[in-house]
């Protein structure tokens, strides 16, 4: 029999609702056309999902990568 490995998010509840909180800011950037945000919010959410725990502080840099739409 083959043991599982624990994941992190089994182990820090922190990491799992950043996570969570991730996905829901890059639904959120993507609905107001932000795709590049979008995309940042996603590559930390992986970040944090392959175990890397230094994302979890990490934040969106929103001065780098929000743009101008005919909606804003």
């Amino acid at each position: 029999m083959v043991k599982r490995e624990i994941h992190l998010f089994e182990t820090n509840g922190e990491c799992h609702h950043r996570y969570h909180e991730l996905l829901k800011e890059a639904r959120f950037w993507n609905g107001a056309s932000q795709y590049w945000l979008a995309h940042e919010c996603k590559v930390i959410a992986s970040k944090l999902l392959n175990g890397d725990i230094t994302a979890l502080h990490e934040t969106v840099k929103s001065e780098e990568f929000y743009r101008k739409t005919k909606r804003s």
